[in-house]
């Protein structure tokens, strides 16, 4: 090449991309490195690329003037050569190793363009090879590492890289191995799992190892410390989703124990700019109930505080609970700490009372957790006197408002049986005044957990219960619509199902109804369809055949005495509700729902179902 013209050159170039794919990797570079050469004493003569002329685009650059020999080389020595190179114009032309560069070169601002992420994602998946995104996070897990990148700030381009990442990767993730989700989720996606939301997560395959899914989790746990709370909360909703997906008995940390420890308040810091002379006064005053919330828990936590008593610590609770004063959990944490003698009498004075959930309340619940329950002994937590006490009298108040954190700290505790029970009474006792969301916690973070853990005596807590219905009332209330019918039978192999038939919800009903020889017996379908017509039978019959028919590749095949009872039983709850039906409504319906049971509807069924309904609604039907 030396001292030829451009157009030699790319003759030869042509000639050596022809030959490209038998030469070895170190013939490749070999050759690469004097092409470079060319190009870069070519370009002194001219004021742009080198032999660029009759060039119209960057792709068409790299192809004649560099061909398969580019992808040997470094995405530095490329922009050398061209710096039109780090737009957008090349990116089908860049190796997966070059696009990294690309994203992670501080004069691109990737990190910072949604749409050049985009593209660069589109061309990693627009890809015929698939280990395309493989070798780009190699060299992105490198370059960040070199480059001490310890956070994408950008939480848009770091939403659409994980999205897009997750995407890719979710027809292969049923292939993968417990090593390959750890490199995935703890190395290749460290940096944007910050972005991670519980919807993510639906690509993960229902049927993965423990292990595997233990190691999707230890990736979220190592963002942990560096993540802003609201991403914090969607990573413990990513976690209660994993546990959810988990088989029982596969015990997934949602918190790490390490976060439940108290964490001292530095109240010099906190005191710095609160003005406690006015309260401190104010205190002095022999009677000063009726003025104790016109002033902030701040102020109070950095006055002092000997002159209150029980009953002025109930009134500064409840004024604290209904948001009648201001306060961060540090200066409740250091109050509480102030007034701790008193503390427990307050507590127990505390009006008992429910009352609508609020974030004031589950503050004032996480910080008597560290305050009181962190500091009980091995023989407090398996007392069922002292935590009956606690949860059944002295957090009550609060409890309809307990948090993420709450539950899953709770879960560090090694309750006894009895004592897991007391503390279900609890949560029971509120059950109504807590939100459904927070109805969920309690079963994922704590009741399933409990049960999942390696307890070695009585881990089904069988011992102190009488019957199916007594062992659901006592180890799970009326949380026990949360289980499935599958857990709830490996906790109790001796479950049945029909004795505590008034207890299931129509899901899990419905997992008996399968489960069970139901299918093929008169006597237990009649018994079935006598607890769906409690209450609310439309919306239980709704949900009962929406679980059976929730998995289209399970096939349900009644007898057909017991189809005939199923469909006549249904028809009797559906048909005051037919006039009411849209055309989504008859397409669920006779098309999903009721098709198994379709052949025993008889010719009056069908006259009354087809009465006056529109052609299109007709169709559906048929």
């Amino acid at each position: 090449t030396s001292g030829i013209s451009c157009t030699g050159y790319q003759s030869i170039v042509i000639g050596l991309d022809e030959v490209y794919p038998e030469m070895t990797s170190e013939k490749q570079m070999e050759i690469s490195k004097v092409l470079v050469q060319y190009l870069r004493n070519s370009s002194v003569a001219s004021s742009g690329p080198a032999c660029n002329q009759n060039i119209s685009t960057t792709t068409e650059w790299l192809t004649v003037n560099l061909g398969r020999f580019s992808m040997s080389l470094n995405y530095s020595d490329l922009i050398l050569l061209n710096n039109n190179l780090g737009g957008v114009g090349a990116l089908d032309s860049l190796s997966p190793e070059q696009k990294a560069d690309l994203i992670l070169d501080p004069n691109s601002n990737a990190l910072e363009n949604e749409t050049l992420i985009l593209l660069v994602f589109d061309s990693l998946q627009g890809s015929a090879d698939n280990g395309q995104l493989d070798v780009f996070f190699e060299t992105f897990v490198a370059v960040t590492k070199q480059q001490n990148i310890t956070i994408i700030k950008n939480s848009a381009v770091r939403e659409i890289m994980l999205n897009r990442t997750l995407e890719a990767l979710a027809p292969r993730l049923s292939s993968f191995k417990t090593e390959d989700f750890a490199v995935w989720f703890q190395i290749n996606l460290f940096l944007l799992l910050p972005s991670i939301q519980p919807a993510n997560l639906a690509v993960i395959p229902n049927n993965i190892s423990c292990d595997s899914l233990k190691a999707i989790a230890k990736g979220l746990d190592l963002v942990y410390p560096s993540v802003s709370p609201d991403e914090l909360e969607n990573i413990i909703i990513s976690k209660m989703v994993l546990m959810d997906t988990s088989k029982l008995g596969c015990f997934i940390e949602v918190i790490p124990p390490a976060e439940c420890d108290a964490s001292p308040v530095n109240e010099s810091a906190l005191c710095a700019g609160v003005n406690s002379s006015v309260i401190n006064k104010s205190l002095e005053i022999a009677d000063f109930s009726n003025a104790l919330c016109d002033f902030s828990i701040d102020e109070y936590a950095c006055s002092s505080v000997a002159n209150l008593n029980a009953a002025n610590l109930v009134t500064l609770l409840n004024c604290t609970a209904h948001n009648k004063m201001n306060f961060t959990k540090d200066s409740l944490k250091l109050f509480l700490s102030k007034v701790s003698g008193i503390l427990d009498a307050a507590l127990d004075t505390y009006p008992n009372m429910t009352s609508a959930p609020s974030p004031s309340k589950s503050l004032i619940l996480d910080v008597l957790r560290e305050l009181r329950l962190n500091s009980f002994s091995p023989a407090n937590i398996i007392d069922a006197n002292v935590i009956s006490d606690w949860f059944l009298k002295k957090l009550k108040p609060f409890l309809s408002s307990v948090s993420v954190n709450f539950l899953s700290c709770l879960n560090t505790m090694n309750f006894s049986c009895e004592t897991y029970q007391a503390v279900i009474k609890g949560f029971d006792s509120v059950f109504s005044d807590m939100d459904s969301e927070t109805q969920q916690w309690v079963y994922s973070l704590f009741i399933r957990p409990f049960f999942s853990s390696n307890r070695t005596t009585d881990s089904s807590c069988l011992s102190n219960t009488i019957s199916t219905q007594d062992w659901l009332y006592e180890n799970f209330g009326q949380f026990s619509a949360f289980a499935s019918f599958e857990d709830l039978v490996k906790l109790n192999h001796n479950m049945s199902g029909f004795e505590s038939l008034s207890l299931l919800t129509p899901a899990q009903t419905a997992e008996l109804t399968l489960s069970s020889g139901a299918l093929n017996n008169t006597d237990e379908i009649n018994a079935i369809f006598d607890q769906l017509e409690k209450n609310q039978s439309f919306e239980n019959l709704d949900a009962f055949l929406t679980e059976l028919s929730r998995d289209p590749e399970r096939v349900v095949t009644p007898s057909p005495a017991v189809r005939d009872i199923m469909m006549q039983r249904a028809f009797d709850i559906i048909g005051p509700m037919l006039a009411d039906f849209g055309p989504q409504e008859w397409k669920e319906w006779f098309q999903v729902k009721l098709s198994p049971l379709l052949p025993s509807i008889n010719g009056s069924m069908l006259a009354m179902t087809t009465s006056g309904i529109s052609c299109t609604d007709y169709q559906s039907i048929v």
